[in-house]
């Protein structure tokens, strides 16, 4: 009866895992074939592949933006290590970084709140317009914020960027 038990547990973890997986953005991983769609739809992509201008560990790299600079608008990194446990590593410090600009945006909707409660009486009414629309900008980007960042590794290859720019990658 364990036995059988256990055999089902196992089975339904598996299918959860699976479904996890599967619903996760990837981007197209051949690196070639990535950069030439982002290029199709109008990224800025830069690969490098010569080993000269990478860091230790990393075999290739792809980044791609859209906007006039690779840290506004939509953007995606795809990095190929040589090892699968330094892939592992990478991913790691890319969900710390996502993990802190998360917080970074509620620790700005909490100080925009604090600021226009203190001071709204010395504020003038656009200034006090520009208060609110910064919380809502920040409250919008932090509701969608776990949907539009996204990031994952298979095998000695990770990413992290944006959604659109994942789909774009894919030739969407």
């Amino acid at each position: 009866m364990k036995k059988i038990l256990s055999s089902i547990l196992v089975f339904i973890m598996l299918v959860g895992c699976v479904f996890t997986l599967a619903s996760c953005s990837r981007p197209e991983l051949d690196l070639a074939t990535a950069k030439s769609n982002l290029e199709a739809k109008g990224f800025t992509v830069i690969l490098q592949t010569n080993k000269d201008y990478l860091s230790e560990g990393i075999v290739q790299k792809l980044t791609a933006y859209d906007g006039l600079y690779s840290d506004e608008g939509q953007y995606l990194n795809i990095i190929v290590f040589d090892n699968t446990k330094t892939a592992k590593i990478a991913l790691e410090e890319q969900e710390i970084i996502k993990k802190q600009s998360k917080e970074n945006l509620e620790y700005q909707i909490e100080l925009t709140e604090h600021l226009l409660k203190t001071y709204r009486d010395e504020l003038s009414t656009s200034e006090i317009a520009d208060y609110e629309d910064d919380i809502k900008e920040y409250e919008d980007a932090l509701a969608t914020y776990d949907d539009e960042f996204i990031l994952g590794r298979k095998g000695k290859t990770i990413w992290y960027g944006t959604k659109l720019a994942i789909e774009a990658s894919n030739g969407k």
